[in-house]
């Protein structure tokens, strides 16, 4: 009974220890003055913002993720830095080099100058690391009656996480029955850069005629393109050569048939009159059957 009371009368405090981390999260990152952003694979400079008159005692550069990157100490010497890294502009900056997705977030500037009493300065950072998103592939296809139509944008290694967008019907009203969004789906592209692909499908209702639409991830915008138009599907001519093959075919079969048909009853005929004339010998019979012939 006693521990159950004890965990009522904790949880207001652990509760306010919650507010408290959130509040402290959203103030720290607005307290963000100080920003850099790169494209993945690009080099960046991160100055700490000390005073350039003042002689440093130590300058550290760590993140909460993974802690020390680099720094400078004026008595002992630095060990244990981050690869692609290195001390610029007087010990005063920090050099990162094909930078990657995983060097995105926030950093601080750890510094004291010397004969300063310790009175240690801690300045946060942010860096964002971008990668832009392909120029969108468009791949759609319509029902045999072309009543609707479905069509799929996809672009890849990009970063960060983004939203296919659509603009549809720039030139006309265009209500909410017209068309849809059917999905959006993202994954990496690959897994060991952390890029990210993205791929939107939009549904079409042609019963009110052509569309113009295009779609966008970020500053990649597709081609414009038209849909539900009624122009016939393009002209495929392995189709057409097919087609006419399987028709020649037949066609010769048919005549192969037909011929035969024809000398079987030329033949029974000129027995027939043969024997009408009062018969005839078989020699005369084959010599009549192959004048004929050569005839026909």
């Amino acid at each position: 009974m006693s521990s159950s009371n004890s965990r009522l009368l904790n949880f207001p405090r652990i509760a306010l220890q919650a507010v408290l981390l959130v509040l402290f999260g959203i103030l720290s990152e607005s307290s963000i003055h100080i920003r850099y952003e790169v494209e993945v694979g690009g080099n960046v400079t991160i100055h700490c913002p000390v005073e350039e008159n003042r002689e440093i005692d130590f300058l550290y550069l760590q993140t909460d993720k993974n802690g020390f990157v680099n720094g400078f100490h004026s008595i002992r010497p630095i060990e244990n830095t981050w690869p692609n890294t290195e001390m610029a502009l007087n010990n005063r900056a920090v050099v990162f080099y094909d930078v990657k997705i995983s060097h995105s977030g926030i950093y601080y500037c750890i510094f004291d100058y010397k004969n300063n009493q310790r009175r240690t300065k801690e300045v946060p950072l942010s860096l964002s690391v971008i990668a832009p998103y392909s120029k969108p592939s468009v791949t759609s296809i319509c029902s045999q009656d072309h009543l609707y139509c479905h069509v799929t944008c996809a672009s890849h290694d990009g970063y960060p996480r983004r939203e296919m967008k659509w603009n549809v019907g720039q030139k006309m009203n265009v209500t909410s029955h017209m068309w849809k969004v059917l999905n959006n789906s993202i994954e990496k592209s690959n897994s060991s850069t952390g890029l990210l692909s993205i791929t939107g499908t939009a549904y079409f209702n042609c019963s009110n005629g052509e569309l113009e639409y295009n779609c966008s991830v970020g500053n990649a915008n597709s081609d414009n393109f038209l849909i539900c138009g009624t122009e016939k599907p393009p002209f495929d001519v392995g189709i057409v050569v097919g087609s006419c093959s399987v028709l020649g075919v037949v066609l010769m079969v048919m005549l192969v048939v037909l011929w035969t048909k024809y000398k079987k009853r030329r033949l029974s005929f000129l027995e027939g009159v043969t024997t009408d004339n009062g018969g005839g010998t078989k020699e005369e019979i084959v010599e009549l059957k192959g004048k004929n012939e050569v005839n026909s």
